[in-house]
C-alpha cells in the first residue's frame, strides 16, 4: 500500500463527513477503558509532587513562579486541589480529559497529514480515529494517565500538540517569523509543565521536510527566519534543561550513577525494549529493573544498535514512499531524544516516556495494518477495520486490567515486585504500603523477601532500619533494638547518626510502653527498668548528636530524656551560657521546650519565637510554639504557628490534629 505525498499538498480546510461522529466515539471507548481508575490513590511521587508539596496545598502556585520548575503543572494540581482537596477522583478526572483531549487534537493532526496522502474523505476519518483510538486506548498510556504525578506528560503533550496542529494548518507562505512567535506559546506552556517539549521544533522540521517540503531541503531552508526563533529560544531552554532540570527531574529513586557513554549504550537496548513494548504490551512495571550496559561489544547492545540503525535507514529509504510512516518514527526517536540519549537521567527506563512519541507512532497504526493485511492476502483474507477493531478491543482491555493493578497500592508494588524481584525500591513500597494499613507482620515478611534477594549494603541496611521501625511498631522492643543496633555498623557518620538516632527513639517508645504497664508491675522493677531505658536512650542520642551535631531530631529527644532524668536545670544553664555568647536557635529552642515540659508556657514561647526567627526550617519548634501559645489563651498567634510547621510538612499529624 503505497501513500506517497504529494509535492507541496494543501493542508486540509474541510471534509464532506463530520468529524463529530469519530470524537464522540473515540472519547467513549477513552471513558470506558479508564473508569476503573477513579479510586486509585495517590502513589509513589504523588507524594511528593502533591500530598507532601507545601506549594500546592498552600496555593504557591496561584502565582506566577519564576524560575520554578514545571509551574503550569503545578498549578493544575493546586487548582485541583483547591477543589478536591485530597479526593483523588478529582485529581484523575482531570488526566483523564487532558488525555482524551490530547487524543482529539492528535485526530485532527491525523486528519491533516492523511489528507496529505489520501483523497477518499471516509478514508481519511477512518484512518485519523483508528490512529487516535490506538493512541487513547495503549495500556502502555496507563502511567501517564491512571498516575497523578504523570500529568506532566498529558499536558506537555498536548501543548506539544497543539503546536503541531498549529503549525500544520498555517498556510505554507504564511511561515514566518510572526507565526514563530504565535508557536511560542503552546512551546512556552509545554516546556512549563515537562521539559521534553523542547523537541517540538525538531518534530516542526521533519513535518515540514516530509510534508510541507516534499523531501525538497531547499525550501526547508526558505523558512528560516520561522526556525531561527526556536534556535534561539532552544539554545537557551537546553542549557536550562540540559544543566539542571533534566537531571533532577521528578521521579523518587537514587541516581544511576551512569556516565553519559554507558546511559546511551544502556538506551540502545532501552529503545528496542520501547518498541516491544508498544507492539506487544505484556510486561509492564511501574519500575522495571534494568540492567545497565558499559560495552558497545555486548550482544545486546549489538543487536538493539543493528535494529535501530536498520529501522531508521528503512525510514529514511521511504520517506517518500510512505511519508506519514517515516514521521512517526522520525518522531518516535526525537521526542525521545530528551530521556534517551547520553544525558544520565534517575530510572534508565520508565513507561510514561512513552507517551509523547506513542502519539507519532499512532499515526502509522492503520497503515502498518493495511501493509499486514496485504502481505498475508495470499494466505488468508481480511478487512482493515475487523482487523484494527480486534487490536483496539485488546488494547482497551488491557488498558482495564492494568488499571485494576494500579487500584491499591498493595496491588501495585506486588506487582512490580513480581517483576523486578532485584530492585530494592519495590520492596520498600510495598512494606510502607502494609505499613500503612497498619499491617506491620506483613511489611516485615517483604523486607525479609527483600533481604534474601537484594544482594547491595546499602539497600539492606535499609531493610534492616525498615524492620526495625515495623518491630517498634509492632512493640517488639528487643527485636527493633537489635535490628537498629546491626545499622549502627556503618562507616557514613550522618547514617550512622540516623541509626542511633532510632535507637534513641526506641527505647524512649519503650519507656512509654512500661508507663503505660505500671500499675501490673512491682514500683522496684519499674524505677529499675525505667532508669536503664533512660540511659540508654541519653547514650544512644548523645551519640548521634557527636556523629552529626546539625542533626536536630535527637537533639530534640535529647531534652525529653533530660527532663525525665530531673537534669534540667543543669541543660538550661549549658543552654544559656550558649546564648550570652552569641544568639543560637539550637539553644533558644532547648530552653523553650524544656520552659514547656515544666508548664513554664510564658518563658517557653518567648524562647520558642527566638529559636523560630533565627531558624525557621524545624516543624517541631512551630508545632510547641503553637502548643504554648494555645495555653497561654493567644489562639490566633497558636494557629500561625502551626500553619507554619504544615508548610514545613503538610503531613505532619500533629501539626494537623492541634
Amino acid at each position: 500500500m503505497k501513500t506517497k505525498a504529494k509535492r507541496n499538498p494543501a493542508p486540509v480546510r474541510s471534509s464532506r463527513s463530520s468529524p463529530a461522529g469519530w470524537i464522540a466515539l473515540l472519547a467513549a471507548l477513552g471513558i470506558g477503558a479508564y473508569w476503573n481508575s477513579f479510586g486509585v490513590p495517590f502513589v509513589f511521587d504523588d507524594l511528593l509532587t502533591i500530598k507532601n508539596n507545601p506549594g500546592v496545598r498552600f496555593g504557591d502556585f496561584l502565582a506566577p513562579q519564576f524560575g520554578a520548575t514545571r509551574p503550569v503543572l503545578y498549578l493544575t494540581f493546586t487548582l485541583n486541589y483547591l477543589a478536591h482537596g485530597m479526593e483523588v477522583w478529582g485529581y484523575h478526572l482531570v488526566n483523564l480529559l487532558l488525555h482524551l483531549l490530547t487524543g482529539v487534537v492528535l485526530f485532527f493532526i491525523a486528519q491533516n497529514l492523511i489528507g496529505r496522502v489520501f483523497t477518499d474523505e471516509s478514508k481519511i476519518g477512518l484512518y485519523s480515529f483508528l490512529g487516535a483510538a490506538f493512541f487513547v486506548l495503549h495500556p502502555l498510556q496507563t502511567e501517564s494517565v491512571t498516575y497523578i504525578s504523570s500529568r506532566s506528560e498529558t499536558l506537555s503533550t498536548l501543548f506539544f500538540l497543539a503546536g503541531v496542529l498549529m503549525f500544520l494548518k498555517r498556510r505554507v507562505d504564511g511561515i514566518g517569523f510572526l507565526w514563530s512567535l504565535v508557536l511560542l506559546v503552546p512551546f512556552g506552556l509545554g516546556m512549563l509543565s515537562k521539559e521534553t517539549v523542547i523537541s517540538l521544533p525538531a518534530v516542526l522540521l521533519i513535518l515540514d521536510y516530509v510534508f510541507l517540503s516534499a523531501g525538497d531541503f531547499r525550501q526547508v531552508l526558505r523558512r528560516w527566519p520561522f526556525y531561527s526563533t526556536f534556535i534561539v529560544v532552544g539554545l537557551i531552554a537546553s542549557y536550562y534543561v540540559l544543566g539542571s532540570v533534566l537531571v533532577n527531574s521528578i521521579g523518587a529513586g537514587v541516581q544511576n550513577n551512569l556516565s553519559p557513554h554507558d546511559y546511551f549504550l544502556t538506551q540502545l537496548r532501552v529503545i528496542t525494549t520501547y518498541i516491544r513494548l508498544i507492539l506487544f504490551p505484556v510486561g509492564l512495571n511501574l519500575d522495571h529493573d534494568f540492567r545497565p550496559s558499559s560495552s558497545f561489544l555486548e550482544p545486546s547492545v549489538i543487536l538493539s544498535f543493528l535494529f535501530l540503525a536498520s529501522l531508521l535507514s528503512l525510514v529514511w529509504y521511504l520517506r517518500k514512499k510512505e511519508p506519514v510512516f517515516a514521521v512517526s518514527v522520525f518522531w518516535f526517536f526525537v521526542t525521545l531524544a530528551p530521556t534517551s540519549s547520553v544525558i544520565p537521567i534517575h530510572d534508565t527506563i520508565a513507561e510514561h516516556r512513552l507517551y509523547l512519541a506513542l502519539a507519532g507512532i499512532a499515526l502509522s497504526f492503520p497503515f502498518l495494518a493495511g501493509r499486514a493485511i496485504q502481505s498475508l492476502k495470499r494466505y488468508v483474507s481480511f478487512e482493515l477495520v475487523p482487523v484494527c477493531a480486534a487490536v483496539l478491543t485488546v488494547l482497551f482491555v488491557a488498558t482495564i486490567m492494568r488499571n485494576q493493578v494500579w487500584a491499591t497500592e498493595i496491588s501495585l508494588w506486588t506487582d512490580v515486585v513480581s517483576k523486578s524481584t532485584a530492585k530494592a525500591r519495590a520492596y520498600n513500597n510495598l512494606a510502607i504500603a502494609h505499613s500503612n494499613r497498619g499491617e506491620y507482620e506483613r511489611a516485615v515478611a517483604v523486607l525479609n523477601d527483600g533481604l534474601a534477594h537484594v544482594q547491595d549494603k546499602v539497600d539492606r541496611r535499609a531493610f534492616i532500619e525498615a524492620q526495625g521501625n515495623m518491630y517498634m511498631l509492632l512493640g517488639r522492643w528487643q527485636e527493633a533494638v537489635d535490628a537498629f543496633v546491626k545499622t549502627t555498623e556503618v562507616d557514613d557518620k550522618k547514617s550512622a547518626a540516623f541509626a542511633y538516632n532510632n535507637l534513641g527513639v526506641t527505647y524512649l517508645r519503650m519507656l512509654q510502653d512500661l508507663e503505660s504497664r505500671r500499675a501490673g508491675i512491682g514500683e522496684v522493677e519499674f524505677r529499675s527498668r525505667r532508669e536503664k531505658a533512660l540511659a540508654e536512650a541519653e547514650k544512644a542520642l548523645s551519640k548521634s548528636m557527636e556523629l552529626d551535631p546539625s542533626f536536630f531530631w535527637p537533639y530534640d529527644s535529647y531534652i525529653s530524656v533530660v527532663f525525665e532524668q530531673g537534669k534540667a536545670d543543669e541543660f538550661c544553664d549549658r543552654m544559656k551560657t550558649v546564648i550570652r555568647e552569641h544568639p543560637d536557635a539550637r539553644a533558644s529552642y532547648g530552653l523553650g521546650k524544656m520552659a514547656m515540659l515544666k508548664g513554664d508556657f510564658s518563658e517557653a514561647a518567648d524562647r520558642l519565637k527566638q529559636a523560630t526567627a533565627l531558624n525557621g526550617s524545624e516543624k517541631v519548634a512551630f508545632l510547641h510554639l503553637g502548643y504554648s501559645l494555645s495555653q497561654l489563651q493567644r489562639l490566633d498567634e497558636a494557629a500561625e504557628s502551626y500553619v507554619q510547621a504544615l508548610r514545613l510538612d503538610p503531613q505532619y499529624i500533629d501539626a494537623h490534629h492541634k
